[in-house]
């Protein structure tokens, strides 16, 4: 249990210091479907970290640090940092795709 509160601290901090600039909580930038469909191929195919805005079932919107690993029949599957293990997110649901700088 330890281990999982660090992974989750970390996961947080990192969250934190990789923020887009312009993406202030909540506020990460909406992007059109052919548009979120091509930062997340172009971030599998060069192996980058992205942030997604994510709306859920609920209408609830959250953004995640991921690194996408496949896309397909229009699911992303990802490695996600928030929670530590590859999660899978329906690419309608996704709202914004933003990279993470690499400053």
């Amino acid at each position: 249990m330890l281990g999982a509160a660090v992974r989750a601290l970390r996961a947080g901090d990192r969250s934190r210091a990789e923020r887009p600039a312009d993406g202030a909580r909540g506020r990460l930038g909406r992007t059109t479907a052919a548009t979120t469909l091509a930062d997340l191929r172009e971030a599998l195919e060069t192996g980058a970290t992205v942030w997604i805005g994510y709306v859920d079932q609920h209408g609830a919107t959250t953004e995640r640090l991921v690194d996408p690993a496949r896309i397909e029949g229009g699911w992303l599957s990802a490695f996600d940092h928030r929670s530590g293990e590859v999660r899978s997110f329906a690419v309608h649901r996704i709202s914004g795709v933003a990279p993470v700088d690499a400053a």
